[in-house]
């Protein structure tokens, strides 16, 4: 034949080979809930289902979805949440408070992924507490994180002249020194 007195019969070979598989790796952006609830995500020529609780900017592999049957890699993030933030499996919460409703202690409705749960603020607790509801974060393999709500209190950057006085009978009375013991120099 022509082809043995070419001496190139290697291209020839690899013409006919079939070309290896190759994985590729794509990166999404899904919303919050999806993260937290797990659900399809549409890629175009495919879908790919997100489990509840996946952890932020891991991958999932979607095996045969490559180049020439290899795997597709696909990074997952969230977009934030407009009150939820996650660690780990944890779901934070932030709770605004009075200061009257911070010291005196109140009941609050609260979010959380499973609907409205009212959670009891016992007196005197601290603006940066947390006050935990079981078994109310996101799914993973030792189990349901929990939610924790962390308690803001928010101060009126005006007050009227009856607040002020009562802050005021508030600060003589006051027993608590919370600098004391922290061995700031000044």
């Amino acid at each position: 034949s022509d082809f043995s007195t070419t001496g190139n019969t290697s291209s020839r070979r690899t013409r006919g080979r079939k070309r290896p598989p190759q994985d590729i790796e794509q990166e999404i952006t899904v919303d919050f809930m999806t993260i937290a609830k797990g659900g399809s995500v549409d890629l175009g020529r495919i879908k790919v289902d997100v489990p509840a609780g996946f952890p932020e900017g891991k991958k999932l592999r979607v095996r045969g979805q490559g180049e020439n049957g290899g795997d597709l890699y696909v990074k997952v993030n969230a977009r934030p949440h407009p009150y939820f933030r996650r660690d780990g499996q944890n779901i934070i919460l932030d709770v605004p408070l009075t200061v009257s409703e911070a010291g005196l202690g109140c009941k609050v409705d609260v979010p959380t992924l499973e609907g409205t749960v009212t959670i009891t603020v016992p007196p005197g607790t601290s603006s940066g507490q947390r006050l935990r509801i079981r078994g109310m974060g996101l799914p993973g393999s030792a189990g349901k994180g929990d939610q924790f709500c962390e308690i803001k209190i928010m101060l009126p950057k005006q007050w009227s002249s009856k607040g002020k006085q009562m802050l005021e009978e508030l600060a003589k009375t006051e027993p608590l020194q919370p600098r004391d013991g922290l061995g700031w120099k000044t």
